[in-house]
């Protein structure tokens, strides 16, 4: 893996994606290069067994609720009409009824989980104080959206953000990013089939100071980063001019 030729004491807030954790390859070498005194990750609960998991806040909605409980119901009666097929056809109405609340199931839990990560950025970030933030996926959708509602005025290194297609998973339009005054980079691959380049794009045309790189066969999770030195550059390139007498 690439290093940093004179790291130097930069206090970094990574915000991660799903089922990403502080071990994971990239927040791993970013907090052995940097020192894992002055790298911070907080834990935003983003798994699916976690509590800040899409699934549980959209299943805890009404619709969610709603969906599961006529399901519950379907079955019971299917056991008591029709033998020995009365569990099948309960988990087909089961599935029917979730089927047609999809989609708010969905914008719930997207929601309630956006909502909640958040906050733990937010405080995070007025514990920290940090030089810059690098957000992966669904961290870099989070990180873009504290800049657009003033939580965080500073440099950004995102890694794949998942913004417009968390803000379409919500039924909403993403917020301007207009007021924008400090560099955002983003590192993109061309074969991200699940948050496509285009995307990115999109994003570097809302705002000023915002530019996308482009790399070659890393998908979404970009860990080649870390040897070719991309990650690196873009640290490096994001924090040069950081005022250290501000502190």
């Amino acid at each position: 893996m690439v290093e940093p030729k004179n790291p130097r004491k930069i206090r970094i807030l990574y915000l991660h994606g799903f089922e990403e954790n502080r071990e994971s390859v990239k927040p791993a070498f970013v907090r052995h290069n940097y020192g894992r005194s002055t790298v911070m990750f907080p834990d935003l609960g983003m798994y699916l067994t976690k509590w800040n998991s899409p699934v549980r806040y959209g299943l805890l909605s009404r619709a969610g609720l709603c969906g599961v409980a006529t399901g519950v119901v379907a079955g019971m009666l299917s056991n008591a009409y029709v033998d020995g097929g009365g569990l099948f056809v309960g988990l087909a109405a089961a599935m029917a009824v979730l089927c047609g609340v999809k989609e708010t199931v969905v914008r719930k839990g997207v929601e309630g989980s956006f909502a909640a990560t958040k906050e733990i950025a937010i405080q995070a970030i007025k514990q920290h104080k940090p030089d810059l933030i690098i957000g992966f996926s669904w961290g870099g959708a989070l990180a873009l959206d504290l800049v657009a509602t003033h939580d965080y005025s500073g440099p950004l290194l995102l890694l794949a953000p998942a913004y417009h297609k968390l803000y379409d998973l919500m039924g909403k339009t993403p917020p301007s990013l207009s007021h924008n005054a400090h560099p955002i980079h983003i590192i993109h691959s061309k074969d991200d089939l699940l948050c496509p380049i285009e995307q990115s794009k999109e994003i570097a045309a809302m705002a000023p100071h915002i530019t996308v790189q482009e790399v070659d066969q890393m998908g979404h999770r970009l860990w080649e980063l870390c040897d070719t030195g991309d990650l690196i550059k873009g640290i490096e390139g994001l924090t040069e001019k950081v005022d250290h007498s501000k502190r």
